[in-house]
């Protein structure tokens, strides 16, 4: 299955003017053999039956004659029936309903997740009939190898003093549908990302270090109810970074700090680094006021600010975190500590008191020597673009086959190889 625009507009008046003159072109084809060209044969052809048939195109419909003949053969007396064919194109429409571009086109909506309004388009079952007949699965997975040997290539010949690593790591939780019945399953995705200083010209050129010149997606899909075993995920992580030249203890590994994600990170060597998304958004669980707050926390602080930067504790600490300011992160923390001890309100004391030590327990993923651990951040954006819109269809559970080619098809559009554990 080749890489294809997904984007497909619809028939213009051109295309349609040429479907129909195409249709009355190959109906009086059909016409000339009913009208004259049976009577040429050497024997008295009869009509049986005639029909009108739709065949659908990616223009359009275009609706053929369909006439089925019958005659008498004198060597056995036996009546043989038969439908002419003008042409091969002909006999196609005849024989099936649907064109190579619909039925094409069908299979990587099902794949991609695109919907079209289409009038009589083929059902679900029979694209997944298409799907096993055309072993789109195992064309996806060779696709994926040969982009994964080149990619490994690629990073192999990168200079390793002219690049920064990540590799960002969350979990999420899927129902498959598994001999007919729901099992559902955590899936760990990690994605490496491969950034090069604004000084490493590649192919001539510039490049941003803030945009990957290289990524690897990496889907560890489990069953729930048993104990976690990383030793596989973290074998297949060190053959990568060893068949590439990466060290792992050069490797930041970003997630939302969850103690699994941490020990992996410490088991691998890698620097752990929490992720921006996450931090904030824990930090606006405890002390937020803004529209996305929960309104219990929300009427709780949204009248209390810094006495000496008049802001809100949570403006503060999201400057201070996102312009690298240790000090104001600081001086924040000890405004709240004091604000615990001297506030009437239980709710409050017990909000900064989780606060307090949510940020503490976090603070070697946040800081290091009072630096903050910058990063791009994209774990959250991970989890949603790399697996969770591929499979936002809520009225359907696919099977893990099925979820694992939408998985290749869309990361082989992106150019992103994939490795399945």
């Amino acid at each position: 299955m080749n890489k294809v625009n997904l984007t497909v507009s619809g028939a213009t008046n051109n295309e349609l003017n040429a479907l129909k003159a195409y249709e009355t072109y190959i109906n009086d084809l059909v016409k000339e053999y009913r009208d004259n060209g049976r009577y040429k044969e050497p024997y008295k052809v009869y009509i049986s039956y005639q029909k009108t048939k739709k065949f659908y195109t990616a223009s359009g419909i275009i609706n053929i004659l369909v006439i089925q003949y019958e005659y008498i053969n004198p060597n056995t007396n036996k009546k043989v029936r038969f439908v002419y064919y003008p042409n091969d194109e002909y006999r196609y429409m005849a024989k099936f309903k649907y064109s190579a571009q619909v039925m094409q086109d069908s299979m990587i909506d099902y794949i991609a997740g695109t919907f079209r309004k289409k009038i009589n388009y083929p059902s679900n079952q029979l694209v997944k009939y298409w799907l096993k007949r055309e072993n789109a699965l195992e064309q996806l997975i060779i696709q994926n190898e040969e982009l994964l040997n080149k990619t490994k290539e690629f990073i192999k010949l990168l200079n390793k003093d002219k690049i920064s690593t990540q590799m960002d790591s969350d979990d999420t939780y899927n129902t498959f549908r598994v001999k007919g019945k729901f099992v559902k399953k955590m899936i760990r995705l990690r994605i490496i990302r491969i950034f090069a200083n604004d000084d490493y010209l590649l192919k001539g050129k510039k490049q941003n270090p803030k945009k990957p010149i290289s990524m690897v997606a990496i889907y560890d899909i489990r069953n729930l109810g048993k104990s976690a075993d990383n030793h596989k995920a973290i074998k297949v992580i060190n053959e990568f970074n060893s068949q590439t030249g990466l060290i792992n203890n050069k490797m930041a590994y970003v997630c939302d700090g969850a103690r699994a994600l941490k020990l992996e990170a410490s088991i691998l060597g890698m620097d752990y680094h929490l992720d921006l998304f996450h931090l904030i958004q824990n930090i606006d669980k405890y002390i937020g006021y803004k529209k996305h707050s929960k309104n219990t926390i929300k009427n709780l602080f949204i009248d209390y600010f810094s006495p000496t930067k008049k802001e809100r504790w949570i403006d503060l600490l999201t400057k201070s975190i996102k312009e690298n300011d240790y000090e104001l992160y600081k001086e924040t923390l000890d405004e709240l500590e004091d604000l615990r001890l001297s506030v009437q309100s239980k709710s409050i004391k017990k909000n900064i008191t989780s606060l307090l030590t949510y940020l503490k327990s976090k603070n070697s993923g946040i800081w290091d020597n009072q630096t903050r651990k910058a990063i791009v951040s994209y774990t959250e954006n991970n989890i949603n673009y790399h697996y969770k819109k591929l499979i936002k269809n809520s009225l359907a559970h696919y099977t893990e086959q099925t979820t694992k080619m939408k998985v290749l098809f869309s990361n082989l559009q992106k150019n992103i190889p994939t490795i399945f554990i």
